[in-house]
């Protein structure tokens, strides 16, 4: 089963030659004239700017505001809709719903969409573009598919030709290509929709992914070509989402981070701003880009932005700034801690962070932007008004950071509770800005929870693998609630009631609370202590699955070789053998070979024979104990 986002990856063919550069607009293509907008206002009076963006966890919810100015009347947007197997009709239908909301702004759309969507459409009509949409196969690194080919991989999947059916492989225009023939409007928006790698998981059938470095890898690699062709941001978004980009870029003065934190629906529909566990890297490609992922418990890695977070729908529009408006612009924005990860205990506005020296959110960290060099004094006050830290530094113009780690004047760890920061900029000619203050709360009861494993094969019943065990510790009595959830709901409590200073660990057998073992799937541990303070949550992810299995090519043809890799939980004694059922065959077996105590892999020629559709690989397996395993995947087949 294709996972939510993700449609299946086709190989990535040996580089494409030449291709026609006749210029059209696009299928179904419809050009907008210019629609006819405000004035633009007259130069800003200088003033001292300063914006405090701070860490928080979950979105803060910014009221969309409508602002004076051209729009995006005129501008040009870049609809691309790739070839995508068995998604393409949807894939079509929510390019068109794009391609009218961008209408709708008064942009001028162009249509690039399959079966007419090859490189040369594309090359004729994205110059100079200030909004590109793509929806397609996503070819990106690191994968299985080695090596990496910067001709290939994170870019465009395209028609090879226009009109040459569907049974034609996908060509892959990557990286190399945008950045030596594609040029942008300058802080160009690129919003990759759908994509398999481009926010950080991988592909349909393959497990998602929870680990940060791996997605800060893909989603950088992925954005790198797009930046390098002039793009100010690059959104990667992994399921179809309800906000209205182009009106949110044209008809608002947000950040394209404050829009990428726009909250979605509710429940397990996978749409807006999760912020269970959001992030902020730096770019691992291009220096000066930051990476904001937020990830989801169950599904991982599927949404992403990258490049210059702070760019702002009106200077992506090019407007001016109000002559009568001198007052500082305050944005605020999650940015993380000094580890790079979203405070945990967040909740709402109310920024959370756990000065506890476990390495883990420790330190607040603040953004800021100033219009000119200054001093900025940093204040921080109790609930009772007491000063209890203040800090002056010079600072240069431009985007910058504060930060608080926690502790008083004297070096001592303040208590837990909640504190004001106040940050007041002076110029050198000792012009006072506007002060700007955010709420914090101190919250350092309760350690990040560490797990032995991450992983876990409890169906078998031979206790090789069918246990984890968690661990945390808490610097005050609290009232500790861990939980196993899955979709939302409770399936095992762990531990509820009143835990003492000191540490506390619970074990989980991949079990619910009837004791019946769970199926395969992701699993979330929800770690929640509650103090008169507040309530610090922290939620991991367990996997309970004895294998994995991923196919090269990933949706392999009859009578072509394919390549079996099995990843398995437990130690094998010997490597598992792979039984085939292709529709319209007899069942057939094949051995892997194995590569260490937990990988094989295999490579058989399919039969030639039979129907295209879905084929069955089982996997059979005998683990270090003597346990028999038996686990059916389905696969597509062409």
């Amino acid at each position: 089963m294709q996972h939510p986002g993700h449609d299946a990856l086709q190989a990535s063919p040996s580089r494409p030659g030449p291709r026609s550069t006749t210029p059209t607009t696009g299928y179904a293509s419809r050009d907008v004239g210019r629609a006819r907008g405000v004035a633009p206002r007259s130069a800003p009076v200088p003033a001292l700017l300063l914006a405090v963006l701070m860490a928080a966890l979950g979105s803060l919810v910014v009221p969309h505001q409508p602002v004076q100015g051209a729009g995006a009347a005129g501008m040009k947007a870049v609809i691309i809709v790739g070839p995508a197997s068995s998604s393409t009709s949807e894939y079509l239908a929510e390019g068109e719903r794009i391609a009218r909301q961008a209408q709708a702004q008064g942009m001028d759309v162009r249509r690039i969409f399959t079966p007419r969507a090859t490189w040369a459409r594309v090359k004729a009509n994205i110059q100079g573009a200030k909004l590109v949409v793509y929806l397609g196969h996503g070819n990106g690194w690191p994968s299985p598919y080695a090596p990496f080919r910067g001709e290939s991989k994170d870019g465009l999947g395209l028609n090879p030709c226009e009109n040459c059916g569907t049974s034609a492989p996908t060509r892959y225009y990557g990286e190399d290509y945008l950045r030596s023939q594609i040029r942008l409007a300058p802080k160009a928006v690129v919003y990759l929709h759908r994509l398999c790698y481009a926010s950080g998981n991988g592909e349909g059938g393959m497990a998602p992914v929870f680990d940060k470095s791996l997605a800060t890898s893909r989603t950088s690699n992925f954005a790198s070509g797009f930046l390098g062709a002039g793009a100010g941001v690059v959104f990667a978004l992994g399921w179809r989402q309800r906000i209205d980009l182009p009106a949110a870029l044209a008809r608002s003065d947000r950040t394209m981070d404050e829009i990428f934190m726009t909250r979605g629906s509710d429940g397990d529909y996978y749409d807006g701003f999760q912020g269970w566990d959001d992030y902020y890297r730096a770019s691992t490609r291009d220096a000066g880009a930051r990476v904001h992922l937020d990830p989801h418990p169950r599904h991982g890695h599927l949404r992403a932005i990258t490049g210059n977070l702070t760019l702002t729908a009106a200077q992506w529009r090019g407007d001016a700034a109000a002559p009568d408006d001198p007052a500082p612009i305050l944005r605020v924005r999650s940015t993380g801690t000094s580890d790079g990860t979203s405070p945990a205990g967040s909740t709402g506005s109310m920024v959370t962070f756990s000065p506890n020296g476990d390495g883990v959110e420790d330190r607040l960290v603040i953004g800021r932007t100033l219009s000119e060099s200054a001093r900025v004094r940093m204040e921080v006050r109790n609930s009772a008004g007491r000063l209890v830290r203040h800090v002056t530094r010079p600072t240069g113009k431009g985007p910058g950071r504060s930060w608080w780690s926690g502790r008083d004047q004297a070096g001592r760890v303040v208590r837990d509770g909640v504190y004001t920061v106040r940050l007041t900029p002076r110029d050198r000619a000792d012009n006072l800005g506007r002060a700007r203050s955010v709420k914090v709360r101190v919250l350092g009861v309760i350690t990040r929870p560490a797990a032995t494993a991450t992983v876990i094969n409890v169906r078998d019943g031979d206790g090789l693998a069918a246990a984890t065990r968690l661990r945390t510790s808490l610097r005050q009595r609290a009232h500790v609630r861990w939980e196993i959830r899955r979709d939302g709901r409770r399936v095992r409590s762990l531990f509820e009631g009143s835990a003492p200073v000191g540490r506390l660990a619970v074990r989980w057998d991949g079990t619910d609370d009837a004791g019946r073992p769970v199926r395969d799937g992701t699993y979330t541990a929800v770690l929640t202590a509650t103090t008169k303070v507040g309530t610090a949550r922290f939620a991991s992810a367990v996997t309970v699955r004895p294998y994995v299995v991923t196919l090269e090519p990933r949706v392999p043809a009859r009578g072509r070789v394919v390549t079996i890799r099995i990843e398995s939980t437990e130690r094998q004694a010997s490597p598992p053998i792979v039984e085939i059922s292709q529709p319209g065959l007899r069942p057939y077996r094949v051995r892997s070979r194995a590569l260490d105590a937990t990988h094989a892999i295999g490579r058989v020629a399919l039969r030639a024979g039979g129907a295209k559709g879905t084929m069955t690989i089982r996997v059979i397996g005998t683990d270090a104990g003597g346990q028999v395993e038996r686990r059916a995947y389905a696969r597509e087949l062409r």
